[in-house]
């Protein structure tokens, strides 16, 4: 009979261990904290104390607005119209004084005398309203400038580096842009997308 060749085994012993699945992702590197700092009103940029790189603390001076430019031309327009109601006053009184006179003489009738009454009063009428135009425009560019004195001095509210600066010497602040960007590079974060097959392996 032809012998049975033996049969070579190998034997390990069970043991228990972690499977790992790795895998390559694209993300992006961002600072943790930012600060955008937005030049409110209009008026127009008197100096610029940062640039695009600098490293800049908390409460920096970052630039300023000029707080002088807000136009008077509101309140001198509307005292050229109180000087024009003063004028008009000055002529409804002279006819006033003539119709009086004339009426005395009975050359005016009483119709004639309380028309020319009735132009004085609708002059000093118009010169209180254009009075109270001048009172106005003044209260409006008081309110508008202590606007601008309170945002005039832009600090960094955060320390860190600038990464944008949208603000020029002589020029206006771009209402649609931040004035000022800073990113806190001392701490950052990756954001990547994950499909959800992996989204409950990750540690």
């Amino acid at each position: 009979p032809v012998a049975e060749q033996p049969i070579h085994v190998t034997t390990a012993s069970v043991d228990t261990d972690t499977i790992r699945v790795s895998t390559t992702l694209t993300g992006k590197v961002e600072a943790a904290d930012s600060a955008l700092v937005v030049a409110a009103g209009t008026s127009k940029v008197t100096s610029v104390a940062v640039k695009v790189g600098d490293y800049v603390k908390k409460g920096a001076r970052l630039f300023t607005l000029d707080t002088n430019s807000i136009s008077d031309a509101a309140v001198a327009q509307a005292q050229v119209g109180v000087e024009m109601a003063e004028e008009q006053l000055a002529v409804a009184q002279t006819n006033l004084e003539r119709a009086q006179v004339l009426y005395e003489n009975e050359i005016y009738t009483y119709l004639q005398l309380e028309q020319a009454q009735n132009a004085v009063t609708s002059a000093e009428l118009s010169i209180r309203q254009a009075q109270a135009g001048v009172d106005a425009a003044s209260a409006q560019i008081s309110d508008s400038r202590s606007q601008i004195n309170k945002a005039s001095y832009f600090s960094a509210p955060i320390a860190g580096y600038v990464t944008e600066v949208n603000v020029q010497v002589g020029m206006y602040p771009n209402q649609t842009a931040p004035a000022v960007v800073i990113h806190d590079t001392d701490r950052l974060e990756i954001s990547a997308s994950v499909s959800e097959y992996l989204v409950g392996q990750l540690h």
